[in-house]
C-alpha cells in the first residue's frame, strides 16, 4: 500500500492533464427544497439565500434534504460547503445547491 501511495501524486497530476473540470458540459440547476430534518440534537435551517445551516450537537447525525425538480435524467447532485462566521474556526456549513442533468 505504501508503494502505491507514493505513486498517487504523479497519477493525480497525469489524470488532471486529461480531465479538466472547466471543460465539463454539466448544467447545474438549483433545487426547490421541500423538507429538512436531522437526527440527534442537530438542527437544519434554511437561510434567506437558500443555503442550509446545520447547528446543534457535534456528534454524528444524519441529514435529510427533500427537494423537487422538474428535470429528468439527473446524473448527479452537488453539495457545496461554505465558511460561516457563526461556526468556530470557520468550520464548513453544508448547502445543497443543485442537480445535474
Amino acid at each position: 500500500m505504501k508503494d502505491y501511495e507514493k505513486l498517487l501524486p504523479a497519477e493525480a497530476a497525469f489524470w488532471e492533464t486529461k480531465n479538466n473540470p472547466g471543460d465539463a458540459k454539466t448544467t447545474w440547476v438549483p433545487v426547490d427544497i421541500q423538507e429538512l430534518s436531522a437526527t440527534g440534537e442537530s438542527k437544519l435551517a434554511r437561510e434567506s439565500d437558500s443555503s442550509i445551516f446545520a447547528s446543534g450537537s457535534k456528534g454524528s447525525s444524519d441529514y435529510l434534504v427533500l427537494a423537487r425538480s422538474s428535470l429528468t435524467n439527473i446524473t448527479g447532485i452537488m453539495v457545496e460547503a461554505l465558511p460561516d462566521d457563526r461556526l468556530p474556526n470557520w468550520v464548513r456549513a453544508a448547502t445543497t445547491t443543485a442537480i445535474s442533468y
